[in-house]
């Protein structure tokens, strides 16, 4: 029972300690998992919104620099002048004309305008009451052919209240500079263009010809309009080059709906003559801040949208869900809790701009001139990730917000949770069923051994048993451990003959071929195109074996030539082989290298030095002959049974010819290595040689150079008879 209850007890530890462990890693993998997704939705939230921000100021600006520009041209001033002039001269004889108009507006415009408001319109509040406006709309309005919406289409109007067939100077007028302004509106997008005198506030000509055409901005039913409060801006404080922005509001001539309106003064000269007003076309402003419903390539998913939001804390542009699917957005609405009223206003006309209001968090943060992020409920009540910032145009500030559905933007950590969730269930169980085992093992000490020694049939040494106790299975593990000792031991002695061997291979091949080697590959023969091969001679090397041993014949090589061989390794030289007399080396192979050139030059020199400095060791008077050469080599592995990398071709044999030409202690370059070296200047033409590469029917004579200034020259410091007198006393 006591054994059973310690085997419940390490059961129940190892599967706690397992559970334990997975939930901490899973519940920090969660957590950071969320902050990573969340910043990385904020950001590209906020670049979407700093985008449209910069997209909608610049959209204004330039609304506003191009209005200026356009009311400063003197055609503006001469058509305001002579339509202010022309514009009281008109005379309504036979009032039955009237009954045209007043079906217009009966027929027409308030049934349009009825489902645009709540309530019912009454004429009284919007028919003309003056007589000169009355007969200017009948003029333009009742009597144009044109349809509703295309009233500009008329150019030059019929005179009424006259007998006479001639044009009036306001149709004059309207004749000249109707087709300019019609032009413009249509170039600058302007929904309409309006020309007001100062006096009274007469609008005395617009492009469409709406009802508010030729009515009085003081006393005329549109007298609080966003237009009227434009225009009295101006009046009040007319200065050239300022431009009035009149910030979106409803406008009954055109049918309630959403208007903004730009004006500014009109000068003949320095004189004020009067107001030019713009409607500004919402669709535009409306177009790039719903990516032209292309909200899915611009990175918003399925939920995410870009809005405006004016310092009424209503919409200035359209809602995303509104266009999709205006019934679900309706629904929204009504779950959000937004007024009866204001929905069934949506619902008829279909237009969220100034109708809908949005109370949200985010937006009054930006209102207030904060920018942030946060997650708040939207105006639907659906929770979103919010980016925020306040937009200053003209002196207004509205809000600009970017936002997506925080189910989406987050739903690959609702799937990452979901994994965590069925992964805890996994380890539940494989730590339960590791437990089981584990607590099997400590109750059966000879599964230990099987263990070890089905581990060191897999080749494992690196472990030992555990020797606790004084039983019979601990004199098995101490035998086994020491058993693994003795296997370690042979294995070490394998490695450092494994180790020497390759230290061996590297003294005679270059080291990637001989890694090569040693991974068994055979046949190792290449072709490189770039090269510089260094072939020097030691000149005087047979009078040093005349005067001194064997023994010391080959210390003294040894040294001379591990000298030459450290310097390969400083420059990136390869040593290829020596025989005699005859130190071989080539740059670029097997490794490349761009300036092999430069390298063998700069070991060549090095090797001067080096011969010099042996010589005043030793009292010796060896020379070095260089010759080098630039091109391509075969190179590989020749012998089966004692291997060497040889080096072969046209180069090796100029190297070999030019080390001949060259006086001691000097370096010989071909015209290929001058080229690879680049210094030109360093060098002087000695002479040509003939190229014993060559085939007779190819007889080719090849230049060589040397330096221009000599390298330094071997200095003999001791005499050989001095140098054999201090060897053998």
């Amino acid at each position: 029972m006591s054994k059973m209850s310690i085997r419940s007890k390490v059961l129940l530890l190892l599967v706690l300690v397992g559970l334990l462990s997975a939930s901490v890693i899973g519940y920090i993998s969660y957590k950071s998992a969320k902050i990573a997704l969340t910043h990385t939705v904020y950001d590209q939230l906020t670049a979407l919104r700093e985008s449209k921000k910069r997209q909608t100021i610049n959209y204004f600006n330039n609304q506003m620099a191009t209005f200026d520009v356009f009311s400063n041209q003197q055609q503006v001033a001469d058509s305001l002048r002579l339509f202010k002039r022309s514009f009281d001269q008109v005379y309504l004889k036979d009032t039955s004309v009237q009954e045209g108009l007043y079906s217009f507006y009966m027929d027409d415009f308030l049934p349009k305008l009825s489902k645009n408001i709540s309530g019912e319109p009454l004429l009284d509040s919007f028919f003309p009451q003056n007589k000169t406006v009355l007969a200017r709309q009948i003029q333009f309005i009742s009597q144009n052919p044109a349809a509703t919406g295309f009233k500009n289409e008329l150019i030059t109007p019929k005179n009424i209240g006259n007998d006479s067939n001639d044009i009036s100077l306001y149709g004059q007028t309207h004749t000249k500079y109707h087709p300019l302004f019609s032009r413009m509106l249509e170039k600058l997008q302007y929904y309409d263009l309006f020309l007001i005198e100062p006096e009274n506030g007469q609008i005395v000509y617009s492009v469409f010809k709406e009802t508010d055409y030729a009515t009085s901005l003081e006393t005329g039913p549109y007298r609080f309009s966003g237009l009227a409060k434009a225009y009295r801006s101006v009046r009040e404080s007319p200065r050239r080059g300022t431009v009035i922005l009149e910030d979106f509001s409803h406008y009954a001539p055109s049918y309630n709906k959403p208007a903004a309106f730009m004006a500014t003064p009109v000068f003949d000269g320095k004189q004020f003559i009067g107001v030019i007003a713009a409607q500004i076309n919402i669709a535009s402003l409306n177009a790039f801040m719903t990516s032209e419903k292309l909200w899915e390539k611009e990175g918003l998913g399925k939920t995410g949208e870009v809005y405006l939001v004016g310092s009424d804390s209503k919409l200035r542009t359209t809602s995303r869900f509104l266009l999709e699917d205006k019934e679900q957005y309706l629904n929204a609405l009504r779950n959000a809790a937004i007024p009866k009223k204001t929905i069934e206003l949506i619902e008829n006309t279909g237009i969220a701009i100034l109708n809908h209001p949005i109370k949200t968090s985010a937006a009054e943060q930006a209102l207030n001139g904060s920018i942030g992020t946060q997650i708040i409920n939207d105006y639907r009540g659906v929770e979103v990730l919010s980016a925020f910032s306040p937009i200053e145009i003209a002196g207004k500030r509205w809000a600009i917000l970017a936002q997506k559905d925080v189910s989406e933007a987050l739903a690959p950590l609702y799937d990452l949770q979901k994994q965590i969730i069925l992964t805890l269930a996994g380890i539940a169980i494989i730590a339960t069923i590791f437990s089981l085992w584990a607590a099997g093992i400590f109750s059966k000490p000879i599964q230990r051994l099987e263990e070890g020694v089905l581990r060191l049939s897999r080749g494992e040494t690196d472990f030992r048993l555990p020797e606790t106790g004084n039983d019979e299975f601990t004199s098995l593990s101490k035998s086994f451990n020491k058993m693994i000792e003795q296997i370690n031991g042979h294995n070490a002695e394998i490695e450092n003959k494994n180790i020497e061997n390759t230290r061996l291979l590297r003294t005679l091949l270059p080291n990637v071929i001989a890694d090569r080697v040693r991974g068994g590959e055979a046949g190792i023969a290449e072709t490189y195109k770039n090269v510089t091969v260094l072939y020097a001679t030691i000149g005087q090397f047979s009078d040093i074996m005349k005067d001194v041993s064997a023994e010391e014949m080959v210390t003294l090589i040894n040294e001379l030539i591990d000298a030459f061989d450290d310097a390969t390794l400083r420059h990136g030289v390869e040593r290829i082989n020596t025989i005699g007399d005859v130190y071989l080396a080539a740059c670029g192979l097997p490794e490349q290298r761009l300036d092999h050139g430069r390298r063998a030059l700069a070991l060549a020199e090095d090797m001067i030095a080096i011969t010099d400095k042996f010589n005043k060791s030793h009292g010796f008077n060896l020379t070095l002959s260089v010759g080098l050469c630039s091109g391509e080599v075969d190179a590989g592995i020749v012998g089966t049974r004692r291997v060497v990398y040889e080096i072969l071709g046209e180069s090796v044999t100029i190297a070999r010819q030019l080390s001949v030409l060259t006086k001691p202690n000097t370096v010989a370059i071909s015209s290929s290595s001058l080229a690879e070296i680049q210094a030109p200047d360093k060098f002087i033409k000695k002479g040509v040689f003939q190229d014993s590469s060559s085939t007779k029917s190819k007889k080719t004579k090849q230049p060589y150079y040397v330096a221009k200034e000599k390298l330094k020259k071997v200095s003999q410091s001791v005499a050989k008879k001095q140098h054999r007198k201090a060897t053998h006393g």
